[in-house]
């Protein structure tokens, strides 16, 4: 049985919990990769692990998710996982430099009381802004987790809710946002994502995982306190093995530009799967995407300093698109720890070029 996320797919492992598919069949399974590359320049790692105070990411950063404040303009603002002591638990950073290098503030998040969802880990957030100005927070929430010092989150998790009237905390938790359902594509694990408005409902492009494998689908709701009613059926297949959607919306072409992280079929160094890509799909309705309208991003052939690229958000800067990701340096570690967060540029216009 194979989980969606990498942290399932590397922590069940270790923790003696469910395992991923041999690597044959997971050969066997999946997709072959897109046949168009888009043109991207790497700038490699713009916010080292081990900085944040309190040693909260002294183990690694990743899963980096950036946004901007309309109160604060001209600054990038992040959410990210880091790996300490405690667990993997959401931290914040600023940047006053298109994101080129950071700020670490710390943790953003704690982790909860032992009948919570989230006792184990408290990652992974993304926020969105009401009309009333008050901030939502959609997170990744774990009750069980790696023995020390790794602490890897492990499956099931589930979409938490917390709110706050700045996007810098501090936060408080509203409970359960999503949660897995036996026997639908997000019947193992339900992972948040992005959160928009369109056509008079909120929607959020959220991971989930089923013994198929792990794919992107929808959520909807009225109102962003919930309730989330989610589709039948994913947004793609789980042979294209997806997982942690990003959105962009070109305004020129008016096509909506789907990034999410490919999980790879090749064992990493620590012998367990790992995100290896940034595959993208293109459609003019972000409820809609087709493998056949899909390129390749981000892979270890175009970036200059990692083999795992992980976790894609994405901003638009002046002449492109700025997307972040996490991988860990020295190009022979294909593990899960020592991460650090990466950046790359998409030139304008961006072009399918099928």
């Amino acid at each position: 049985m194979e989980l969606s996320r990498r942290q399932v797919l590397y922590g069940a492992a270790l923790a003696g919990g469910a395992m991923a598919l041999p690597h044959a069949q997971a050969q066997a399974a999946a997709a072959a990769p897109p046949s168009v590359r888009l043109p991207v320049i790497d700038h490699g790692p713009v916010l080292k692990h081990g900085t944040a105070p309190g040693g909260v990411d002294d183990l690694g950063a990743r899963e980096a998710i950036v946004f901007t404040d309309p109160a604060e303009p001209g600054r990038l603002l992040m959410h990210y996982d880091g790996a300490g002591p405690q667990g993997w638990i959401a931290c914040f950073a600023d940047s006053t430099d298109n994101g080129t290098s950071w700020t670490t503030y710390g943790q953003a998040l704690w982790l909860g009381t032992p009948a919570s969802y989230d006792t184990a880990s408290a990652s992974s957030p993304w926020v969105v802004q009401d009309e009333t100005g008050l901030w939502h927070m959609y997170y990744l929430g774990a009750r069980k987790a790696t023995a020390a010092p790794r602490r890897i989150p492990v499956a099931p998790y589930t979409t938490l809710h917390a709110t706050s009237w700045s996007p810098r905390g501090p936060w408080t938790k509203r409970g359960p946002a999503i949660l897995p359902a036996k026997g639908s594509w997000y019947g193992q694990s339900a992972s948040p994502g992005p959160v928009m408005r369109h056509e008079g409902y909120w929607l959020m492009h959220f991971s989930g995982s089923s013994s198929e494998g792990p794919t992107v689908g929808l959520a909807r709701a009225e109102s962003l306190n919930g309730p989330w009613y989610v589709d039948r059926s994913p947004l793609l297949p789980a042979s294209e093995r997806l997982e942690n959607a990003a959105l962009h919306h070109d305004a020129v072409s008016g096509l909506w530009w789907l990034l999410a992280d490919h999980i790879g079929t090749t064992p990493g160094s620590d012998g367990l799967l790992y995100t290896d890509a940034i595959w993208a799909y293109v459609s003019q309705d972000p409820t809609s995407f087709s493998t056949s309208q899909r390129v390749l991003v981000l892979d270890a052939e175009s970036a200059s300093w990692t083999k795992v690229i992980g976790m894609p958000s994405v901003v638009p800067t002046a002449g492109g698109i700025a997307v972040f990701y996490d991988g860990i340096a020295g190009r022979t570690r294909t593990d899960h720890m020592g991460r650090d967060i990466g950046l790359a540029y998409l030139p304008l216009p961006l072009s399918l070029g099928l």
